[in-house]
């Protein structure tokens, strides 16, 4: 690398040669880690045939522009300094059988850590990566309810949240969509950090204590929305309560002068 960089900082004849090596550089497909586990996890849990019957699945996933560039892409972004292109959504479903497994995988390929996937869409290949560094700025692609209302015609979405401080906004997607309710669960304290480790790690004992916490959080949510939505209800009772008094006043003909 430093090799490659050193004749573009010296200023020599070079150093058009050297530009021309660092896109080559950065538009490349480069996975450092081991794809095994996530393979093993695949050979082990993935049943097309049982996919193939079931609910609509979706992936998120990223059109990348080469590793290293889509790792930069994101760190800059995620400092507020740029935007990333929008994820797409893939309905695993329809594509070929072939493909399925690959789409699967590259919603999981973390940029620099695992390759790109390769992956056919509308007779066009393109390779993909985690669908997580689509439009950062707003989440776009890490919180994937776009196809859920533009194509299984949802009306009520439930997102959980990994971070209280999460910008995604359900505001956006409440005034393109009126008839849908979106409905957030954010954690009430702070989640183990996910290091790289977490990240590709699949411990058992961490899984666990995620899923006892999402309940919680679940729970605590939920309660506030069931007495928001009983207080509502009252309202509701009491408002038609009084408009029937009312109309039986005017039909009794009572007037208040």
């Amino acid at each position: 690398m430093l090799d490659q960089i050193a004749p573009l900082i010296a200023g020599t004849s070079d150093a058009l040669s050297t530009v021309a090596n660092l896109q080559t550089l950065f538009s490349e497909n480069v996975g450092l880690g081991d794809e095994s586990r996530i393979h093993n996890l695949l050979d082990e849990y993935l049943d097309l045939e049982t996919l193939q019957k079931g609910l609509p699945l979706y992936v998120s996933v990223y059109q990348s522009q080469g590793s290293l560039n889509d790792f930069f892409s994101a760190i800059i972004a995620s400092v507020n300094l740029i935007n990333t292109q929008h994820s797409e959504f893939l309905h695993i479903q329809s594509l070929e059988r072939t493909q399925q497994r690959v789409a699967i995988l590259a919603s999981a390929a973390i940029p620099l850590l695992f390759k790109a996937e390769q992956i056919s869409v509308n007779e066009t290949n393109y390779f993909y990566s985690d669908g997580g560094q689509g439009g950062v700025k707003n989440v776009q692609g890490n919180t994937p309810i776009t196809p859920l209302l533009e194509l299984a015609n949802c009306t009520h979405i439930i997102v959980n949240h990994l971070s209280d401080g999460s910008l995604w906004d359900r505001n956006t997607f409440s005034n393109a969509f009126p008839n849908t309710t979106v409905l957030e669960i954010r954690p009430g304290r702070v989640i183990k950090p996910q290091g790289l480790k977490d990240l590709i790690g699949f411990d058992p004992n961490n899984i666990q204590s995620w899923i006892e916490q999402g309940y919680e959080d679940t729970q605590r949510c939920y309660e506030s929305v069931a007495r928001a939505l009983h207080i509502h209800e009252i309202a509701n009772q009491a408002r038609k309560q009084r408009d029937e008094a009312i109309d039986e006043l005017d039909n009794d003909n009572f007037h208040i002068d």
